[in-house]
């Protein structure tokens, strides 16, 4: 996923000429571990709420669509805008496919926290 994310970052600053914030922030700080996401957790129980834990999306396919953006702005130049409404769309579209998992499987790159008080 890193390795990836790395080139992604790279391929990013090319064509958009700097970085995008969060794509260079998994490149940075990598992405949440099963520790770290656990440590999250506990913090909230210790005050007081119930936890659970979701997983969804892989990032493969966000790679592929993001390079695929890319390519598309480097070569439609002047009119590289339309790369982004490309990308948007494409994600939007992905969302009917959208699965929840209460355990990760090697491909995800989301989670999601759910918090209420007792």
């Amino acid at each position: 996923m890193i390795a990836d994310s790395a080139k992604l970052d790279r391929l990013w600053r090319d064509v958009q000429g700097n970085s995008n914030r969060w794509l260079h922030e998994h490149v940075v700080n990598g992405l949440p571990n099963d520790e770290e996401i656990a440590g999250y957790r506990q913090i909230l129980v210790a005050d007081g709420f119930t936890v659970r834990v979701y997983y969804s999306g892989d990032y493969r396919w966000q790679c592929r669509n993001l390079e695929r953006s890319l390519d598309l702005a480097r070569k439609l130049g002047p009119f590289r805008t339309l790369a982004g409404t490309f990308n948007l769309l494409t994600v939007a579209a992905d969302w009917s496919a959208l699965a929840f998992s209460e355990t990760p499987c090697e491909t995800t790159n989301r989670f999601y926290c759910l918090a209420h008080r007792r």
